[in-house]
């Protein structure tokens, strides 16, 4: 499992993630650092971790509407029923280090 993952399922809220970024950009733009930036720089900065909290807002939508899938039953053209249930994250990809 992943940590991002962990961290939505211990806060009951796929939105966690996202809200945790966007904490992440106010900060970052608070920062001395950003504010000795030229506007160019900043806006650089927020297109940059605007796309990223984007991702995450998206992926956040995608857990919340595949946790509501209904659950049905599957036979194999064996005739054997298919237990297993797999949760597809089409849209995740390892988070990047900051």
């Amino acid at each position: 499992m992943r940590i991002a993952n962990a961290k939505r399922i211990a806060n009951d809220s796929p939105f966690c993630e996202a809200r945790a970024e966007t904490e992440r950009i106010i900060d970052r733009l608070m920062s001395p650092e950003a504010l000795s930036m030229t506007r160019s720089e900043i806006e650089r900065l927020v297109g940059a971790e605007g796309h990223e909290l984007l991702r995450e807002l998206m992926q956040a939508h995608v857990d919340l509407r595949a946790a509501q899938e209904p659950v049905v039953e599957v036979v194999g053209a064996d005739g054997m029923p298919r237990t297993l249930v797999r949760r597809a994250r089409a849209l995740s990809r390892p988070r990047t280090a900051r």
